[in-house]
């Protein structure tokens, strides 16, 4: 009896470390979201796709400005606008994703313009300055990060394109993390209203 009793017990816990390694290894699992954006002078608009695992696409659409303020388009018949009072109140709600961090950084800049080739290499010229100040910078402060440029210039065309590649990482740990935060500061922010009110 006592031998079937120590026997279920020890299946028992089993079982419960199982489960505990299991939820360990999924909360502490690396995901990666890759974030291309692209813009055109001529398009107006900033293009972007969403990817996990850099294979499964999640969203993809585009970001115009509009009377309103920003919008953001997630399919063709569904978009965010971001009003312009509200542009500014951005910041406070991404800050709990302040701790996802970016470990790979590229941008691509496509310039040209046909009558004069010189605008065109002085500005390459500018902004290559800026990317290696922050190539320099990324070193210093977040050595984990691999930023890579690349300026092209075209003496035939008339063109503007930026192409930004970002890849975060983060997993469900740090995603409950983050839900947490908000519902804290959402319960204060109640708190403190109903405080005035009364």
């Amino acid at each position: 009896m006592l031998f079937l009793y120590i026997k279920n017990l020890t299946a028992n816990i089993k079982i419960v470390l199982t489960i505990v390694i299991l939820t360990y290894i999924l909360l502490i699992f690396p995901i990666f979201i890759r974030i291309d954006v692209a813009f055109t002078k001529d398009a107006k608009k900033i293009l972007y796709k969403i990817r996990l695992f850099n294979l499964f696409v999640l969203f993809y659409g585009y970001v115009e400005k509009v009377n309103e303020g920003i919008a953001i388009h997630l399919s063709k018949r569904k978009a965010i606008i971001i009003t312009n009072d509200k542009i500014f109140d951005v910041k406070n709600k991404i800050k709990p994703l302040k701790d996802y961090h970016v470990i790979r950084l590229f941008m691509q800049i496509d310039l040209g313009n046909k009558e004069s080739i010189l605008t065109s290499l002085s500005t390459a010229w500018s902004i290559n300055f800026v990317t290696q100040y922050v190539e320099w910078f990324l070193e210093n402060s977040k050595p984990y990060v691999k930023f890579n440029s690349a300026i092209n210039v075209y003496e035939e065309k008339d063109l503007f394109c930026v192409k930004i590649n970002a890849t975060f990482v983060f997993n469900l740990l740090m995603v409950t993390i983050s839900l947490i935060k908000i519902l804290l500061e959402k319960t204060f922010y109640a708190i403190k209203y109903r405080k005035q009110q009364n």
